[in-house]
């Protein structure tokens, strides 16, 4: 579901959120320890990403103070509740 104006953007993006920073996983550049997203929270960063991409019709992002609303549902009460990534692919989608 979309609903826009000329201040409102709203959708809804499908797949497991994962938490940014507790789903990191360790790789070696150049020698280096680096800590990177994991596998799974890049590849929902990639489909959100193209499905808020799919949805959006602006032309141009949206500018100043800014509120964001997030419903998350998770499939346990296990989860990190970390919507970090959201804000991540809202910025990478140009929203």
């Amino acid at each position: 579901m979309v609903r826009e104006s000329e201040d409102v953007f709203s959708g809804t993006i499908k797949g497991q959120v994962y938490s940014k920073a507790n789903s990191r996983k360790l790789v070696h550049v150049r020698g280096k320890p680096m800590f990177i997203k994991s596998d799974e929270a890049r590849a929902f960063e990639t489909s959100a990403t193209l499905q808020l991409q799919a949805m959006n019709r602006r032309k141009k992002p949206l500018e100043g103070d800014l509120a964001i609303e997030c419903i998350i549902y998770y499939p346990s009460q296990r989860q990190d509740l970390d919507a970090s990534l959201v804000f991540d692919v809202l910025q990478k989608a140009g929203i």
